[in-house]
């Protein structure tokens, strides 16, 4: 895997993408990890070892995290969604399965609503859509700086190996697109856009999202399926990468099959 830069179209903004196999685009199936808010690229590394060779492989980096330096443009959905669209035409992807965690599926989620010709399908795992005021209060208050330091020595510590000495301007930018996420985020009428097959994943003990709530966001998707994931919660380090994977191969191959010609 090879890491290169793509720079942004709407303010010439510059971030890391790591990239492997994808020079044959139209040929291999292309799928597009992206991490959650305040993670970085390297909490999908487990998963992507495993991903057979015949795939290609992007691995996102968020502006402002990791490796990339602290942008000047606020965090907003539309922002990172065109980040991932500029990264696809980058690499002159046509069709791209996407692979997201947390704000990572609500990012692929947007996309596939906006470019329906360009995702062929979408995991999205741990991603909450139905919001209610205690738990944005609750989630809000977790990735404060302040109370990462006061309390959460050990958050603080896994902050600094993935962000640097950023990490509080990561966190309080994130603050920024939570509450946009939470107050004027997309609706369930938007959902009827997004067209293709969308796998919606929920651990059985993720401390954020009903399992009920998922099953709801599945059924308001013309498409979609929902997966629970025994004994996980909502961080990603607690699902299973083998049979997560798994998971993710099978929804590959139903797309590419069914997007092949029918043979008389």
């Amino acid at each position: 895997m090879k890491e290169i830069q793509v720079t942004s179209s709407t303010d010439l903004y510059k971030f890391f993408v790591s990239i492997d196999r994808i020079i044959d685009t139209e040929q291999r199936p292309i799928i597009v990890f992206i991490p959650g808010l305040a993670s970085s690229k390297e909490q999908w590394k487990e998963f992507i070892s495993l991903i057979p060779q015949q795939f290609g492989v992007i691995s996102i980096e968020l502006r402002s995290h990791g490796k990339n330096s602290v942008s000047a443009s606020p965090l907003s959905l539309f922002q990172m969604t065109n980040d991932l669209l500029d990264i696809l035409n980058e690499v002159n992807a046509t069709s791209v399965h996407i692979v997201g965690y947390s704000l990572g599926g609500y990012i692929g989620l947007n996309a596939a609503m906006i470019k329906p010709n360009l995702v062929k399908s979408l995991t999205m795992h741990a991603t909450k859509f139905y919001w209610e005021e205690s738990i944005f209060s609750t989630m809000n208050m977790l990735i404060s700086p302040e109370l990462l330091l006061e309390k959460n020595p050990k958050a603080v510590e896994n902050m600094l190996q993935d962000h640097g000495d950023k990490w509080q301007e990561v966190l309080k930018a994130g603050q920024l697109i939570l509450s946009e996420v939470y107050n004027n985020g997309l609706k369930t009428q938007d959902l009827m856009h997004v067209k293709c097959p969308v796998v919606v994943s929920v651990g059985a003990n993720d401390e954020f999202i009903q399992i009920q709530d998922a099953l709801e966001l599945s059924k308001a998707l013309p498409k979609g399926t929902l997966q629970v994931i025994p004994f996980a919660k909502h961080s990603l380090k607690t699902a299973p990468p083998q049979s997560f994977v798994s998971s993710i191969l099978d929804t590959i191959q139903f797309c590419e099959k069914a997007s092949k010609p029918k043979q008389d």
